[in-house]
Protein backbone atom coordinates (compact mmCIF):
# COMPACT_ATOMS: atom_id res chain seq x y z
CA UNK A 1 0.00 0.00 0.00
CA UNK A 2 1.18 3.50 -0.81
CA UNK A 3 2.78 5.37 2.07
CA UNK A 4 0.26 7.40 4.04
CA UNK A 5 -2.79 5.78 2.45
CA UNK A 6 -5.76 4.52 4.43
CA UNK A 7 -6.84 0.93 3.85
CA UNK A 8 -9.74 0.62 1.43
CA UNK A 9 -11.63 -1.87 3.62
CA UNK A 10 -11.85 0.39 6.67
CA UNK A 11 -15.58 0.84 7.21
CA UNK A 12 -16.80 4.42 7.26
CA UNK A 13 -13.84 5.82 9.15
CA UNK A 14 -13.28 9.43 10.19
CA UNK A 15 -10.15 11.42 10.91
CA UNK A 16 -11.51 12.08 14.38
CA UNK A 17 -11.88 8.37 15.14
CA UNK A 18 -8.32 7.61 13.98
CA UNK A 19 -6.95 10.52 16.00
CA UNK A 20 -8.83 9.28 19.07
CA UNK A 21 -7.41 5.76 18.60
CA UNK A 22 -3.80 6.97 18.49
CA UNK A 23 -4.20 9.45 21.34
CA UNK A 24 -5.56 6.63 23.53
CA UNK A 25 -2.71 4.35 22.41
CA UNK A 26 -0.10 6.97 23.32
CA UNK A 27 -1.75 7.52 26.71
CA UNK A 28 -1.38 3.81 27.48
CA UNK A 29 2.24 3.85 26.30
CA UNK A 30 3.02 6.76 28.63
CA UNK A 31 1.71 4.76 31.58
CA UNK A 32 4.44 2.13 31.21
CA UNK A 33 7.13 2.44 33.90
CA UNK A 34 10.19 0.16 33.96
CA UNK A 35 8.36 -2.27 31.71
CA UNK A 36 10.00 -5.15 29.82
CA UNK A 37 9.18 -6.57 26.37
CA UNK A 38 7.84 -9.73 28.04
CA UNK A 39 5.45 -7.94 30.38
CA UNK A 40 1.87 -9.10 29.55
CA UNK A 41 0.60 -5.51 29.61
CA UNK A 42 3.19 -4.41 27.07
CA UNK A 43 2.66 -7.48 24.87
CA UNK A 44 -1.11 -6.83 24.81
CA UNK A 45 -0.47 -3.17 23.95
CA UNK A 46 1.97 -4.03 21.14
CA UNK A 47 -0.43 -6.61 19.70
CA UNK A 48 -3.24 -4.06 19.86
CA UNK A 49 -1.15 -1.50 17.95
CA UNK A 50 -0.45 -4.03 15.19
CA UNK A 51 -4.16 -4.87 14.86
CA UNK A 52 -5.11 -1.20 14.68
CA UNK A 53 -2.45 -0.47 12.07
CA UNK A 54 -3.65 -3.38 9.94
CA UNK A 55 -7.29 -2.31 10.19
CA UNK A 56 -6.55 1.33 9.38
CA UNK A 57 -3.67 1.17 6.89
CA UNK A 58 -3.53 -2.43 5.65
CA UNK A 59 -1.36 -5.46 6.36
CA UNK A 60 1.38 -4.54 3.85
CA UNK A 61 1.43 -0.83 4.62
CA UNK A 62 4.42 1.41 5.21
CA UNK A 63 3.03 2.10 8.69
CA UNK A 64 3.15 -1.59 9.64
CA UNK A 65 6.74 -1.86 8.44
CA UNK A 66 7.74 1.29 10.34
CA UNK A 67 6.30 0.05 13.63
CA UNK A 68 7.85 -3.38 13.06
CA UNK A 69 11.26 -1.74 12.67
CA UNK A 70 11.17 -0.75 16.36
CA UNK A 71 13.02 -3.66 17.97
CA UNK A 72 11.45 -3.81 21.43
CA UNK A 73 12.55 -7.39 21.97
CA UNK A 74 16.22 -7.05 21.05
CA UNK A 75 17.93 -9.95 22.76
CA UNK A 76 21.56 -10.10 23.78
CA UNK A 77 23.28 -12.21 26.40
CA UNK A 78 25.66 -9.32 26.99
CA UNK A 79 22.92 -6.87 27.99
CA UNK A 80 22.90 -5.86 31.64
CA UNK A 81 19.56 -5.18 33.32
CA UNK A 82 20.03 -1.41 33.25
CA UNK A 83 20.96 -1.58 29.55
CA UNK A 84 17.75 -3.47 28.82
CA UNK A 85 15.75 -0.76 30.61
CA UNK A 86 17.51 1.97 28.62
CA UNK A 87 16.91 0.09 25.36
CA UNK A 88 13.22 -0.35 26.18
CA UNK A 89 12.86 3.33 27.12
CA UNK A 90 14.42 4.30 23.79
CA UNK A 91 12.06 2.00 21.89
CA UNK A 92 9.02 3.39 23.70
CA UNK A 93 10.13 6.91 22.77
CA UNK A 94 10.47 5.82 19.13
CA UNK A 95 6.97 4.33 19.28
CA UNK A 96 5.53 7.51 20.77
CA UNK A 97 7.13 9.68 18.09
CA UNK A 98 5.88 7.28 15.41
CA UNK A 99 2.30 7.40 16.71
CA UNK A 100 2.43 11.18 17.03
CA UNK A 101 3.56 11.36 13.39
CA UNK A 102 0.48 9.35 12.37
CA UNK A 103 -1.72 11.94 14.05
CA UNK A 104 0.11 14.81 12.34
CA UNK A 105 -0.15 13.13 8.93
CA UNK A 106 -3.94 12.78 9.17
CA UNK A 107 -4.32 16.35 7.92
CA UNK A 108 -2.26 15.53 4.83
CA UNK A 109 -4.49 12.65 3.72
CA UNK A 110 -7.13 13.29 1.03
CA UNK A 111 -10.64 14.01 2.26
CA UNK A 112 -11.91 11.23 -0.01
CA UNK A 113 -10.23 8.66 2.23
CA UNK A 114 -12.69 9.38 5.02
CA UNK A 115 -16.35 9.67 5.84
CA UNK A 116 -16.77 12.85 7.81
CA UNK A 117 -18.83 12.75 11.00
CA UNK A 118 -22.54 13.16 10.39
CA UNK A 119 -22.45 12.36 6.65
CA UNK A 120 -24.73 9.80 5.04
CA UNK A 121 -23.36 6.26 5.13
CA UNK A 122 -21.52 6.94 8.39
CA UNK A 123 -22.40 3.60 10.00
CA UNK A 124 -18.91 2.31 10.58
CA UNK A 125 -19.77 -0.62 12.88
CA UNK A 126 -22.44 -3.18 13.59
CA UNK A 127 -22.51 -4.11 17.27
CA UNK A 128 -24.23 -7.38 18.24
CA UNK A 129 -25.39 -6.98 21.84
CA UNK A 130 -26.14 -10.41 23.28
CA UNK A 131 -25.80 -12.69 26.28
CA UNK A 132 -22.69 -14.86 26.36
CA UNK A 133 -25.10 -17.79 26.78
CA UNK A 134 -26.33 -17.04 23.25
CA UNK A 135 -22.90 -17.18 21.63
CA UNK A 136 -24.04 -19.76 19.05
CA UNK A 137 -26.92 -17.53 17.98
CA UNK A 138 -24.61 -14.51 17.76
CA UNK A 139 -22.24 -16.55 15.59
CA UNK A 140 -25.06 -17.36 13.17
CA UNK A 141 -25.99 -13.66 12.99
CA UNK A 142 -22.38 -12.88 12.09
CA UNK A 143 -22.67 -15.49 9.31
CA UNK A 144 -25.76 -13.70 7.99
CA UNK A 145 -23.99 -10.33 8.07
CA UNK A 146 -20.98 -11.81 6.27
CA UNK A 147 -23.32 -13.27 3.64
CA UNK A 148 -24.77 -9.79 3.11
CA UNK A 149 -21.24 -8.52 2.51
CA UNK A 150 -20.35 -6.84 5.81
CA UNK A 151 -16.61 -7.09 6.45
CA UNK A 152 -15.34 -8.74 9.64
CA UNK A 153 -13.66 -5.47 10.64
CA UNK A 154 -17.09 -3.79 10.69
CA UNK A 155 -18.66 -6.34 13.06
CA UNK A 156 -18.24 -5.99 16.83
CA UNK A 157 -19.38 -9.03 18.83
CA UNK A 158 -17.82 -9.44 22.27
CA UNK A 159 -18.12 -13.24 22.60
CA UNK A 160 -16.54 -14.14 19.25
CA UNK A 161 -12.78 -14.28 18.75
CA UNK A 162 -11.64 -11.69 16.24
CA UNK A 163 -14.80 -9.62 16.62
CA UNK A 164 -14.57 -8.69 20.30
CA UNK A 165 -12.46 -6.73 22.78
CA UNK A 166 -8.68 -7.36 22.50
CA UNK A 167 -6.75 -8.63 25.52
CA UNK A 168 -5.53 -5.82 27.72
CA UNK A 169 -8.12 -3.33 26.44
CA UNK A 170 -10.50 -1.49 28.76
CA UNK A 171 -13.95 -3.08 28.31
CA UNK A 172 -16.09 0.02 28.82
CA UNK A 173 -13.83 2.35 26.85
CA UNK A 174 -13.68 -0.06 23.91
CA UNK A 175 -17.45 -0.47 24.03
CA UNK A 176 -17.91 3.30 23.92
CA UNK A 177 -15.54 3.74 20.98
CA UNK A 178 -17.12 0.91 18.98
CA UNK A 179 -20.79 1.83 19.36
CA UNK A 180 -20.74 5.62 19.54
CA UNK A 181 -21.96 7.84 16.73
CA UNK A 182 -23.50 6.09 13.74
CA UNK A 183 -22.99 2.48 14.79
CA UNK A 184 -25.87 0.07 14.22
CA UNK A 185 -26.78 -2.01 17.26
CA UNK A 186 -28.47 -5.38 16.90
CA UNK A 187 -29.99 -6.40 20.26
CA UNK A 188 -30.33 -10.20 20.48
CA UNK A 189 -33.27 -10.24 22.88
CA UNK A 190 -33.56 -13.57 24.68
CA UNK A 191 -34.43 -14.85 28.13
CA UNK A 192 -30.69 -15.10 28.78
CA UNK A 193 -30.23 -11.46 27.79
CA UNK A 194 -32.47 -10.17 30.57
CA UNK A 195 -30.79 -12.40 33.14
CA UNK A 196 -27.37 -10.93 32.33
CA UNK A 197 -26.22 -7.79 34.14
CA UNK A 198 -23.51 -7.28 31.50
CA UNK A 199 -26.06 -7.47 28.67
CA UNK A 200 -28.32 -4.94 30.36
CA UNK A 201 -25.32 -2.66 30.85
CA UNK A 202 -24.55 -3.01 27.13
CA UNK A 203 -28.14 -2.20 26.28
CA UNK A 204 -28.09 1.01 28.30
CA UNK A 205 -24.78 2.13 26.83
CA UNK A 206 -25.76 1.25 23.28
CA UNK A 207 -29.13 2.97 23.56
CA UNK A 208 -27.46 6.15 24.80
CA UNK A 209 -24.48 6.21 22.41
CA UNK A 210 -25.82 4.97 19.08
CA UNK A 211 -28.54 6.23 16.77
CA UNK A 212 -29.89 3.07 15.13
CA UNK A 213 -31.11 0.10 17.16
CA UNK A 214 -32.69 -3.09 15.85
CA UNK A 215 -34.08 -5.58 18.40
CA UNK A 216 -34.03 -9.21 17.25
CA UNK A 217 -36.29 -11.47 19.30
CA UNK A 218 -35.17 -15.01 20.12
CA UNK A 219 -37.79 -17.69 20.99
CA UNK A 220 -39.65 -17.91 23.26
CA UNK A 221 -39.50 -14.09 23.55
CA UNK A 222 -42.42 -12.31 21.89
CA UNK A 223 -43.46 -8.73 21.21
CA UNK A 224 -45.99 -8.62 24.05
CA UNK A 225 -43.23 -9.46 26.55
CA UNK A 226 -41.25 -6.39 25.45
CA UNK A 227 -43.97 -3.79 25.81
CA UNK A 228 -42.59 -0.77 27.66
CA UNK A 229 -39.03 -2.13 27.76
CA UNK A 230 -37.60 -1.00 24.42
CA UNK A 231 -39.32 0.19 21.23
CA UNK A 232 -39.86 -2.67 18.79
CA UNK A 233 -41.18 -0.78 15.76
CA UNK A 234 -38.07 -1.73 13.76
CA UNK A 235 -37.47 -5.10 15.39
CA UNK A 236 -38.22 -8.62 14.21
CA UNK A 237 -38.14 -12.27 15.22
CA UNK A 238 -34.85 -13.96 14.43
CA UNK A 239 -36.33 -16.66 12.15
CA UNK A 240 -38.35 -14.27 9.94
CA UNK A 241 -36.67 -14.56 6.50
CA UNK A 242 -38.39 -11.55 4.94
CA UNK A 243 -37.24 -9.27 7.76
CA UNK A 244 -33.64 -10.37 7.19
CA UNK A 245 -34.04 -9.43 3.53
CA UNK A 246 -35.28 -5.99 4.55
CA UNK A 247 -32.27 -5.60 6.86
CA UNK A 248 -30.00 -6.79 4.03
CA UNK A 249 -31.27 -3.98 1.77
CA UNK A 250 -30.77 -1.38 4.51
CA UNK A 251 -27.20 -2.52 5.17
CA UNK A 252 -26.36 -2.61 1.47
CA UNK A 253 -27.36 1.05 1.27
CA UNK A 254 -25.56 2.07 4.46
CA UNK A 255 -22.32 0.29 3.57
CA UNK A 256 -22.41 0.88 -0.20
CA UNK A 257 -22.45 -2.86 -0.89
CA UNK A 258 -23.12 -4.60 -4.18
CA UNK A 259 -26.45 -6.40 -3.63
CA UNK A 260 -26.19 -10.17 -3.35
CA UNK A 261 -28.16 -12.00 -6.05
CA UNK A 262 -31.54 -13.15 -4.64
CA UNK A 263 -30.99 -16.80 -5.60
CA UNK A 264 -27.68 -16.84 -3.69
CA UNK A 265 -28.92 -14.81 -0.73
CA UNK A 266 -32.19 -16.64 -0.17
CA UNK A 267 -30.74 -20.14 -0.29
CA UNK A 268 -27.88 -19.44 2.11
CA UNK A 269 -30.06 -17.27 4.36
CA UNK A 270 -32.56 -20.10 4.70
CA UNK A 271 -29.79 -22.56 5.58
CA UNK A 272 -28.59 -20.31 8.41
CA UNK A 273 -32.11 -19.64 9.69
CA UNK A 274 -32.81 -23.39 9.65
CA UNK A 275 -29.76 -23.94 11.87
CA UNK A 276 -31.01 -21.25 14.24
CA UNK A 277 -34.49 -22.78 14.31
CA UNK A 278 -33.03 -26.18 15.23
CA UNK A 279 -31.51 -24.61 18.35
CA UNK A 280 -35.05 -24.17 19.68
CA UNK A 281 -36.77 -27.08 17.92
CA UNK A 282 -34.25 -29.96 17.84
Amino acid sequence: MEEGAVAADVCMITKESIRSIWVSTITTLESFKNITPHDPKFMAWEDSVYRKLIRIYGEDSYEIKSFGAIKFNKTSHTFEEDEIELHMADCLLQAKLFLESLIEELELLPRSNFVEGGEKNGARKIFISHSSQDKTIASEIVQLLSLIGIKDSCIFCTSLEGHGIPLGEDWLQTLKSEISGDAIVLFVISENYFKSAVSLCEMGAAWALSKKHIPILVPPMDYNQMSGVIPLTQGFKITEPNKWTILKTQLENLFNLTPKAPEIWEGRRNQILARIDRLFNP
